[in-house]
């Protein structure tokens, strides 16, 4: 069963600044995993200076993959790549790491990380469910409340 996770870095600010312009990209990952990994990254510049050779980098689980080519990313533009990877062996929940690099009007390097979480087949579904017990105790009479996971609270006597 393919599982689509999806993360929004709202507004992943990357700024570098030139006087008083700045470069700010908004940055969005999707992965799918399916017998491979398709990761689909988005960057939005939502800055006041055009960013030069933007590329971003992909890793999971030891691979890597990079976008095709780099490319110019003016003010309010949007780029995006497609990117394969190998479907990791391992079960369970592992980070996707993004590395967007660019360069600002000047040639300047840049670059800013972002972290993707992945959940491979198998994975147990995050449905926690918490539980606790508190004692009040009277001269008359004891009292127990236990408070489920769902937000309500059971009373009983003693």
């Amino acid at each position: 069963m393919a599982r689509l996770i999806s993360l929004a870095l709202a507004a992943l600010a990357v700024v570098a600044s030139r006087g008083e312009a700045t470069i700010t990209l908004e940055l969005r990952v999707d992965a799918d995993v399916r017998t491979e990994v398709a990761v689909h990254v988005a960057v939005k510049n939502v800055g006041e200076e055009d960013a030069a050779d933007v590329l971003p980098e992909v890793t999971l689980a030891g691979a890597s993959a990079k976008g095709d080519a780099p490319t110019a990313l003016a003010a309010g533009y949007v780029a995006a790549w497609d990117l394969t990877l190998p479907r990791p062996s391992a079960l369970g929940t592992l980070p996707l790491v993004v590395q967007l690099r660019y360069a600002d009007a000047t040639g300047h390097r840049m670059s800013a990380p972002a972290v993707h979480v992945v959940r491979t087949a198998g994975t147990p579904a995050a449905n926690v469910g918490i539980a606790m017990d508190a004692r009040f105790e009277t001269r008359n009479r004891k009292r127990v409340e236990s408070l489920n996971g769902f937000g309500k609270l059971n009373g009983a006597s003693a």
